[in-house]
């Protein structure tokens, strides 16, 4: 039986059955009480076959990628420096980034290497524009 048919056998049984409940609760203060609770079954019936059909995920697994957001920033980072060498026709082989983490997990670039026969002059001043970090150029 596939799912599809799994959920309309069981909507129509749950209605099979509030049907009966609804005709055998007495009337009065009680069918008031007795309708609202079974309604609020109803309803969370519902938004538990949703969060199974749509596979919704409640935990906080995805909370401990942070190690890898961190490396994701460095390669944001030495992406950017790419580019603004490039654009300033500067030639390099590579770049590597130096990143440490904080204690309230935030991200700081410690140093960044540039492998490149230009001039380091000519390299720190496209990359460290009012920058807190330390640029050095290794010649290759």
């Amino acid at each position: 039986m596939s799912d599809f048919q799994a959920f309309i056998v069981s909507f129509c049984g749950v209605c099979a059955v509030i049907g009966g409940i609804y005709i055998l609760c007495p009337k009065g203060n009680i069918s008031k009480t007795v309708k609202y609770v079974i309604n609020l079954t109803v309803i969370c019936a519902f938004v538990g076959l949703l969060s199974v059909a749509f596979k919704f995920d409640y935990s906080f697994d995805k909370y401990e990628g942070y190690t890898k957001t961190s490396e994701m920033s460095a390669q944001v980072v030495k992406m950017i420096f790419e580019t603004a060498l490039k654009n300033s026709n500067v030639s390099f082989k590579k770049i590597e980034i130096i990143t440490d983490k904080t204690a309230d997990n935030s991200i700081s670039i410690n140093k960044v290497f540039v492998y490149s026969e230009e001039s380091p002059e000519k390299i720190k001043e496209i990359l460290n524009k009012e920058s807190s970090f330390s640029i050095e150029v290794i010649n290759e």
